[in-house]
Order: C-alpha cells, then structure tokens, then sequence
C-alpha cells in the first residue's frame, strides 16, 4: 500500500490526541501567521483595528455571548479576506469556540476553510494543521467522505518542500501508520 494511501486509513481509523488538546497546541503558531501574510491593497487595512475586533470577540466570547463573538469572528474573517489578508486568527478563534460548544461539523468545516485560506495564501504549514484537525474532527463526527478528502489533502501536502520536519513529526505522532 503507498504512503498516502496508509495516512488516509490510519487518520481514520487512529484514537490519537483529542482534537480539545490539538485544538490548543497549533494555535500559538497561527497567531505570527495571521500578520506575515498581508498583501499590499489600494483600500486601507487597519490590522490594529481587525486585532481590536478579535480582542472583543474574544471578550464576547468570554461573558458568554458566543453568538455575538461567532458573527465578530466571521466578520473580521470577512474582512481581512477583502483586504488579502490571511484571516488565520479569527478563523482559528472561530474554529476553537465551536469546538467548545462541542460542534464537531462546525469546527471541522471552519478548519477546512480556513485550510482553502491558507492555501490561496501559500501558507501550507497552516493548511496542513487546519487540514489535520478538520480530518480528524470530520471523522469524529462520522463524515467519512470529508475525513477522507481532507486526509487525501493532507498527504499530498506532507510530500511537500514547504513543510518542516517539525510539523511532519507532528502529524505523524497523531496519526498511527498501518
């Protein structure tokens, strides 16, 4: 059997880390990611004013409005994508606070767009984390299909130049290998 072929079965049939804890590992590195992708553009972008709107979002998010900060999150998600700026905090943030309603779907769907994101932008090291966490979200939520397209993704990805050993290593701790 080839490589991918093995990946792709072993994210789907693998126990691995709970997507809580991944959830919270990668997001440190997606923070200095948000900001190094910035595209210069006629408009004016504030990234100090999209940085305020996260910071209230998560403020809202924190006194319980989880709805308010949803559409904040989404919002500002919006606009940077406007302005060809990678959203990769907001929609990591988004991502995380379904999770913490227990929305398998929901999370697994925002990583994935926010992998589409990070793949118009060059950025494969982000893709190749949302794409991790969305397989394994997709399969927790029993959505084979999705599981087996981000994870055919993910291996085509885990063969590039781009990726670091570092993050090879990573998605081989959390997948078993068959």
């Amino acid at each position: 059997m080839k490589a991918p072929a093995r990946t792709t079965l072993a994210v789907l049939l693998s126990l691995g880390v709970s997507s809580n804890l991944a959830l919270a590992q990668t997001s440190a590195p997606r923070l200095a990611l948000a900001t190094s992708h910035a595209v210069a553009s006629t408009s004016s972008y504030d990234a100090a004013a999209a940085r305020a709107r996260i910071a209230h979002a998560d403020e809202l998010s924190l006194s319980g409005h989880l709805t308010a900060a949803r559409r904040e999150y989404a919002a500002v998600a919006e606009l940077q994508r406007s302005h060809n700026v990678l959203p990769a905090e907001a929609m990591w943030k988004l991502a995380e606070l379904y999770h913490s309603e227990g929305s398998a779907q929901r999370t697994a769907a925002t990583l994935h767009e926010l992998a589409m994101d990070a793949e118009r932008f060059g950025d494969p090291e982000l893709q190749a984390k949302a794409l991790l966490e969305a397989t394994i979200l997709y399969r927790n939520a029993r959505m084979p299909e999705k599981a087996i397209s981000c994870a055919k993704r993910l291996d085509l990805l885990m063969a590039s130049p781009h990726i670091s050993d570092e993050l090879r290593a990573a998605v081989g701790s959390r997948i078993r290998r068959t």
